[in-house]
């Protein structure tokens, strides 16, 4: 686990001196990490609360990508220079693993 986590910080913190080896990176949810959703009901029907994966809470941008990363590169589950970051943010905070 933590020769992935250094691996996926290297990775990470050299992304903007070599941001064709970011691209080209295949980043994965970590096994070790759940993906939880809670949900309400609103006295007629229930509805999404949050989702959380390990300690964080995931907006629906956050989640789409996550579940984008299933084996392709960086570069193809990005959409733009947007995503290209958020999905550096994720692997900062070891929701993504190399």
């Amino acid at each position: 686990i933590v020769e992935r986590l250094d691996a996926t910080r290297d990775l990470v913190a050299a992304r903007f001196q070599d941001p064709a080896a970011f691209r080209a990176a295949v980043l994965r949810p970590p096994p070790w990490l759940a993906l939880e959703r809670s949900s309400v009901h609103d006295g007629f029907a229930f509805r999404e609360r949050a989702v959380h994966f390990g300690a964080f809470r995931l907006d629906p941008e956050e989640l789409a990508l996550l579940e984008r990363c299933d084996g392709r590169g960086v570069g193809e589950v990005a959409e733009g220079e947007r995503s290209l970051e958020r999905l550096g943010l994720l692997a900062e905070r070891g929701m993504l693993v190399v």
